[in-house]
């Protein structure tokens, strides 16, 4: 009674940010393993492991930049090679996986003209940072409010080169990762481009931890084109032509994750507003222009599944609310095709062996990631409705 009571509060005392989907998740995260967690539990157990949003610009490409002249009849720029690389680093405990990723980044054969880390309101790790990097690494701290959004956004008004290209502080660039990644931008009508993440597990990754759910870790899933047209590149691995974001505006600093918080999408919302905003626009995935992106064990255990689904479903609530009722089409598809299979995969195996305990294992994770996703999608949705109402009231004298 006294978790339902609090939530009501909450309910009842949102504010008219955009932002306020995400007040409510404080309220429910402590219990919502109790809540979720006896589909994903009896696979697991059984397995026996333990484990500013800126204003719609509605405009044309052609109208941004001039350049090379396209077959669409549209203008984009030729894009000089030399790339602005970016690090969003926030934790001392992370600090010997920036200095991996920032190492990386100078030893590919293609370099960048600049590599930029946005230490994200620490200054102990901004030192720590500084001693250990070389000085060509320029180190400057995140000028907006704490989150990744905000250290991103600090990154682009920092940059100079042309893509600006962001990778995770926890992965590391493969030898030719940025030099294929930017050969995608030889096509002038791309305007955004992302690479494939491979998970680098800290031991073994669960049997019970299908690769359907891959990127509930930050890593490319099964599911997941390998090359081609996307929504989104994954937030680890992508680069966006700098004049983007004079044009569109920035990253949503009320989606961003903030620390560990494992709430985001802000790379989502953020593609979503460039394609709308520029007709005829690509975002692509580039087959070849990998990361190894680093896989905590602690998210390898069935808890930090549940709460990853259950904050994203929480951020898609607010990005099906910003975007337009095709905002989600991926995820829908994702569900009915990819999740479904999976099930009925699992579902022979368990039958016919050989690996029956891992597929029960797997089929619960699958169930349990959905079931969390729906409450936090459902909470979020429900939590901005009533803020919209709210808001909607005239106010009495």
């Amino acid at each position: 009674m006294r978790n339902v009571d609090a939530t009501w509060n909450l309910l009842s005392g949102l504010s008219a940010r955009r932002g306020c989907a995400l007040q409510l998740v404080g309220a429910v995260n402590v219990n919502l393993s109790c809540v979720l967690q006896t589909p994903l539990a009896l696979g697991v157990m059984v397995a026996g492991l333990r484990a500013t949003s800126p204003a719609d610009t509605s405009v044309n490409a052609a109208d941004a930049v001039s350049g090379t002249q396209t077959e669409t009849g549209r203008e984009q720029p030729r894009v000089n090679a030399r790339a602005s690389v970016v690090i969003c680093t926030f934790s001392p405990e992370r600090l010997e996986q920036a200095v991996a990723c920032v190492e990386s980044v100078i030893a590919q054969r293609s370099k960048p003209a600049q590599i930029l880390v946005v230490v994200d309101h620490n200054e102990d790790l901004r030192r720590m940072l500084r001693v250990r990097l070389p000085p060509q690494v320029e180190i400057i701290a995140n000028l907006g409010p704490r989150g990744l959004a905000s250290a991103r956004n600090t990154a682009v008004q920092a940059s100079h080169g042309d893509p600006i290209v962001f990778i995770d502080d926890d992965a590391v660039a493969h030898e030719r990762w940025l030099e294929t990644l930017l050969a995608a931008f030889d096509d002038p009508d791309v305007i955004g481009a992302g690479g494939h993440a491979v998970p680098r597990w800290d031991g073994e990754q669960p049997a019970w931890f299908p690769d359907e759910l891959l990127w509930i870790v930050g890593c490319s899933y099964r599911g997941l084109p390998l090359a081609g047209a996307v929504r989104n590149p994954l937030g680890c691995n992508m680069a966006f032509r700098a004049w983007v974001f004079a044009r569109v505006g920035a990253f949503d600093p009320e989606m961003g994750r903030v620390g560990s918080h494992p709430v985001g999408c802000e790379e989502t919302e953020f593609c979503i507003r460039v394609v709308r905003a520029l007709p005829g626009a690509k975002l692509i995935l580039v087959p070849g222009a990998e990361v190894e992106h680093a896989v905590a064990r602690a998210r390898g255990r069935g808890v930090y599944l549940l709460r990853r689904c259950f904050y994203e479903g929480v951020s898609k609530a607010l990005v099906r609310r910003l975007g337009d009722p095709r905002s989600l089409d991926t995820e829908r598809r994702y569900v009915r095709e990819v999740l479904t299979l999976r099930v009925r995969e699992s579902g022979k195996t368990l039958v016919t062996g050989p690996h029956r305990v891992a597929s029960l294992g797997q089929i619960g994770a699958t169930i349990g990631a959905l079931l969390a996703a729906g409450t936090g999608y459902t909470i979020g949705a429900v939590t901005l409705t009533i803020s919209r109402q709210t808001l909607s009231r005239p106010q009495r004298e």
